[in-house]
């Protein structure tokens, strides 16, 4: 009864709600757009400007295949399934193309685009480029730029010409830069031909000179955003978290710990200068959580954050306002409009992967849900969904 009470405490408090959609779920007993049996733990489901939606079901002890999925809210189809014992990346959108790769222990098999929902094409062969591995690929025009490593054990960030079948590396672990030689390149975010990510340098310990860098593909510039410490002293940043958000204008979001306090920053193209969103001072935010922030052209930020009673909760950021958009033990609504209440157990996250945001300000969320008994209000299975969040700018009226 005492949780049951603290659910309807917390579904009645009052904001303005956006519109929550469960667009897929599943249990061991039922599923809705995917089977059931199908656990989408760690995936993060992906939206692009157009409403489309793709995401991936992984390998489990239930399945031995790996399956990506493309649609819209309402329904979203099967488009590729991998061979058994090989896996599939989580797959992203460049425009309303789906670009994905498959791989397994020996390395990265094969790169490929989706149109729509038949046609499947092989676009790149890492191997026959001395690639192994792959960490993140986009596209923007007839290139693709990723993260890798070659059969030589070199990461770095890689361009290929799909025209000329050329692979060309932009900058690699063992370069010089300022005199100091960088040791680890870590995860690649690109929108268009905007793209980021953190550098460091000397060597492999967290305690390292480290920048973030934002590249413009089309015209090959690149500028350092935002260094910390040990990469120079002025710096009013002590560290950063591993990677950061970009979105197609070329504004990058990040977080830093900086004076003491954790804090999300906004890097504006045009003054290349660095102005905080929020930090852990906040009230309603104990402790950012170890995942992916997501921006979108309007500026709005979505983060996942442990709030003061060690809950986890959905945050929605505009300049210097931030709001919950989705607290733990929040009741939705599902397809057969069957109240839910957003959780896992107790203890643990009620999410899952990393969240986005698109430029008409839906959010997508992988997220764990257990539907309420019509007769004795008590939770029922737990269901791995995908949770759509439209109208999200209304959380600040």
């Amino acid at each position: 009864m005492k949780i049951l009470s603290l659910f309807i405490l917390i579904s009645s408090a009052s904001f303005s709600k956006p519109n929550y959609d469960l667009i897929a779920r599943s249990s061991v007993n039922e599923g809705f757009n995917i089977p059931k049996n199908s656990p989408l733990k760690g995936i993060s489901p992906k939206i692009n400007s157009n409403g489309f939606i793709t995401y991936k079901r992984p390998i489990s002890s239930l399945q031995n295949t790996e399956i990506i999925y493309l649609g819209n809210s309402e329904e979203q189809l099967n488009i590729f399934e991998s061979k058994e014992g090989q896996y599939v990346s989580n797959p992203i959108f460049s425009g309303d193309e789906v670009l994905f790769y498959t791989f397994n222990v020996g390395g990265v098999d094969q790169v490929y685009i989706s149109k729509d929902q038949k046609k499947i094409i092989p676009l790149f062969n890492p191997s026959k480029s001395k690639i192994i591995e792959i960490r993140e690929i986009y596209k923007f025009q007839n290139h693709l730029y990723f993260r890798g490593s070659s059969f030589d054990g070199i990461w770095g960030i890689y361009k290929y010409d799909l025209k000329k079948k050329e692979l060309k590396k932009e900058f690699t672990v063992g370069q010089k830069f300022n005199g100091k030689t960088i040791s680890y390149i870590f995860s690649l975010k690109m929108k268009k031909h905007f793209a980021t990510c953190k550098v460091r340098f000397d060597s492999l310990n967290e305690e390292s000179p480290e920048l973030f860098i934002r590249f413009n593909f089309k015209t090959n510039e690149h500028k350092v955003i935002a260094y910390n410490k040990l990469f120079r002293n002025d710096s009013k940043f002590t560290s950063f978290r591993n990677s950061a958000a970009i979105n197609s204008i070329g504004n990058i979001a990040f977080t830093a710990l900086s004076k003491g306090r954790r804090a999300i920053f906004l890097n504006y193209l045009k003054s290349n200068s660095n102005y905080k969103i929020v930090d852990d001072s906040n009230r309603s935010i104990h402790s950012f959580a170890f995942f992916d922030i997501s921006l979108n052209n309007s500026n709005f930020i979505t983060f996942r954050a442990i709030d003061s009673k060690k809950r986890e909760n959905l945050f929605l950021a505009k300049k210097n306002e931030t709001r919950k958009i989705l607290k733990k033990f929040q009741y939705i609504y599902n397809e057969k409009k069957e109240k839910s209440v957003v959780m896992h157990e107790i203890e643990t996250p009620p999410f899952g992967g990393s969240p986005i945001i698109n430029n008409n300000n839906s959010i997508l969320l992988n997220i764990s849900v257990r539907p309420l008994d019509p007769y004795t209000l008590k939770p029922a299975d737990i269901q791995s969904a995908i949770l759509k969040i439209s109208n999200s700018e209304l959380i600040f009226d």
